[in-house]
């Protein structure tokens, strides 16, 4: 099947495909399940809006069993939301967290790993984002 975009159609879903381990990182995501714009850049992790508008993004995290794990989306230098985890030792657990933004051209957006390690597995560490609506 051929997908053709035209116009506003801005997506992506994207996957990181290896463990991630560290402070302040931000998170490289490799496996490009889509990426309809290349506005998600695979090279530095971070999606640079070239369309202005309101758009939605989802993020996952997984942390390694029973360390304390915080994942921020990131817009330009400011946090926007987190996911903290404090688990049990022996224990770990997928969470989910989404955001709507307004975006202006060459905002940027991305996941980086505040402190912690992330455990990658069949995707389990996401980010996905796209166009509700363009700014008129």
């Amino acid at each position: 099947m051929i997908f053709t975009f035209t116009g506003n159609n801005v997506s992506f879903d994207v996957e990181c495909t290896s463990h991630v381990i560290g402070t302040n990182v931000t998170i490289i995501f490799d496996k490009l399940n889509f990426n309809t714009t290349d506005a998600y850049n695979n090279e530095t992790g971070k999606f640079i809006c070239r369309v202005a508008g309101i758009y939605f993004f989802s993020y996952s995290s997984l942390p390694m069993k029973g360390i304390p794990t915080d994942v921020v989306l990131m817009k330009n230098e400011s946090k926007i939301s987190k996911i903290h985890s404090v688990l049990g030792i022996g224990t770990s657990q997928l969470a989910v967290k989404n955001a709507i933004l307004k975006l202006e051209m060459y905002d940027s957006v991305w996941v980086k790993l505040e402190f912690g390690k992330l455990w990658s597995r069949d995707g389990s560490i996401s980010f996905q984002g796209f166009l509700i609506y363009g700014s008129v």
